[in-house]
């Protein structure tokens, strides 16, 4: 890498960094080589948005929208999911023939790639917004929809499912499209925080308000899904509060009412990504919270979410043919998310038992835990990908330390807990990595790392983790989560808590975050 002061029309990378840029377009030779996200910031005025330029890179074609200077980069597979004719300079009636571009012509994808598709106008949602509105669309197409899976691929349902039906209405999603992206441009853009954060309050009030009145329609319901997914991710992002489990609960309402008439595969993806972040919160409670209801509705109403979750995946060709895989969405297999699943329902029962014989027959179920955990080091992959293989390894490993403190009831510096501990962070260690490219990571794993961390030496591995992972994303939980465990640490400190007492034992930070009220997704 070249040394010397920072460049001062280099990319947003290397500025960060404060390294000298050699301002190669559309990459610079760092980013390049590194595989970091190369973004040249335009002047900072409240038309920034429109001199917002992304780098295209293959296999995403650039695709003119309506007027000067206006496009979205799309791979082909969007663009014919979007509209079932290519228009081209062609006149062969051939190529517009929508069987051949369903995937079933033979010739070379790139042979029919249209010069111009006029038929993509999206129409402004108010004149007044129309300048800033194709430029955020086209960051979450670029930038947000593919950070939020562990390995680009043309699954990523962020893109594929979201992207063509954003394209082709002005409804409530395409307004959460819009709010996510203002929301992290708040983040990016000091000059004009102001000016993109209420931007993004604007169309995620607008998007609620659509959501409303459309909520009943049967063909708005894909829409309707997607959109309280992603006021989900939003609601995560900003801090990790209750909000998210209100937009949980109208995913259900939709699945429960509409699930006969919904496309399969986006019912998988809403399902896996709600079923996911459901029962990572779940292992934050108290065991007491997880047992009882205390006569609140909503706590009866989330027992029937993660039932219907769950039989769904028994139900499911979708799931069953993919439990022992590693999904790209949430960095592991669903089978270790059951896992982790019933040892958490486990956990609950083992602390109602009070005859001994309960508490052997519990024991051997946990023992029974251990063994299935153990036996999932050799997960299967579609394709070979190191990073998601790691990351599964990851949240295998923490599975184990989480299995010991909660059933067993072991201290965070019992020996076997402080060998797992020093796995889980090298593993970690060789998944977030300074400089490379912005992509989910196993939050989940590196939220149990912290929490068990006994000693300083411990501690200093994960304030490194935290501040790598924060400095690759603009707008995230990660804050919050990072507040929640520093909060376990000063709790223990102010209780004089060192690793031998008690006081380090089970959970405690499960008492600690429930205290706070933080409903944490660790995602």
């Amino acid at each position: 890498m070249t040394k010397g002061s920072r460049s001062r029309n280099g990319c947003s990378n290397c500025r960060r960094r404060k390294r000298r840029c050699d301002e190669g377009k559309p990459v610079c030779s760092t980013c390049a080589r590194t595989g970091a996200e190369c973004v040249y910031p335009a002047a900072q005025s409240a038309s920034t948005a429109l001199k917002f330029v992304i780098a295209a890179s293959h296999p995403h074609y650039t695709v003119p929208i309506v007027g000067k200077s206006r496009f979205l980069h799309m791979t082909l597979r969007e663009i014919e999911t979007c509209e079932q004719k290519f228009r081209d300079d062609d006149s062969d009636p051939a190529h517009h023939q929508p069987d051949k571009l369903c995937g079933k012509r033979q010739t070379s994808p790139n042979d029919h790639l249209p010069q111009a598709l006029s038929l993509f106008k999206l129409s402004p949602i108010s004149a007044s917004s129309t300048a800033v509105e194709i430029p955020l669309i086209q960051y979450y197409a670029e930038v947000i929809s593919t950070s939020r899976v562990y390995i680009q691929t043309s699954r990523n349902p962020f893109s594929f499912s979201v992207v063509p039906r954003v394209i082709s209405s002005h409804g409530p999603l395409r307004c959460m499209v819009l709010a996510l992206s203002a929301a992290e441009w708040s983040q990016r853009f000091e000059t004009n925080a102001s000016y993109y954060r209420s931007l993004s309050m604007n169309y995620k009030i607008r998007a609620l308000r659509e959501l409303q009145q459309r909520f009943d329609i049967a063909e708005q319901s894909e829409e309707n899904l997607l959109t309280c997914l992603l006021m989900t991710t939003l609601e995560i992002a900003e801090g990790s509060q209750p909000a998210w489990l209100k937009h949980l609960q109208g995913a259900f309402a939709l699945l429960e009412t509409f699930y006969a008439s919904i496309d399969p595969g986006v019912s998988k993806f809403v399902i896996t990504y709600f079923r996911f972040r459901y029962i990572m919160m779940k292992t934050t409670e108290p065991k007491v919270l997880a047992g009882l209801h205390n006569g609140d509705s909503s706590d009866l109403c989330h027992d029937r979410i993660i039932g219907f979750l769950t039989e769904t995946d028994a139900t499911s060709p979708f799931f069953r043919a993919s439990d022992n895989a590693v999904d790209e969405l949430i960095g592991c297999s669903t089978e270790i998310v059951h896992i982790i699943n019933e040892i958490t329902a486990l956990s609950v029962a083992m602390s109602r038992e009070t005859t001994t014989d309960s508490r052997i027959r519990l024991h051997a179920e946990g023992q029974l835990f251990e063994r299935r955990i153990k036996a999932m080091s050799g997960q299967t992959l579609d394709h070979v990908n190191d990073y998601l293989l790691k990351s599964a390894e990851a949240f295998r490993i923490a599975a184990q330390i989480y299995l010991r403190l909660v059933c067993y009831n072991m201290s965070i510096a019992d020996p076997s807990i402080l060998q797992l501990h020093k796995n889980l962070c090298g593993c970690l260690q060789t998944v977030i990595v300074q400089g490379s490219p912005r992509r989910s990571f196993p939050m989940w794993p590196l939220f149990i790392a912290g929490c068990t961390s006994a000693y300083d030496t411990q501690r200093k591995t994960i304030i490194d983790l935290f501040e790598v992972v924060n400095s690759q994303w603009p707008i995230s939980n990660i804050a919050a989560v990072w507040t929640a465990v520093k909060t376990v640490w000063h709790s223990r400190d102010l209780e004089l808590c060192t690793p031998a007492t008690s006081s380090c034992k089970q959970q405690d930070w499960q008492d600690v975050i429930h205290r706070f009220g933080w409903k944490l997704a660790l995602s």
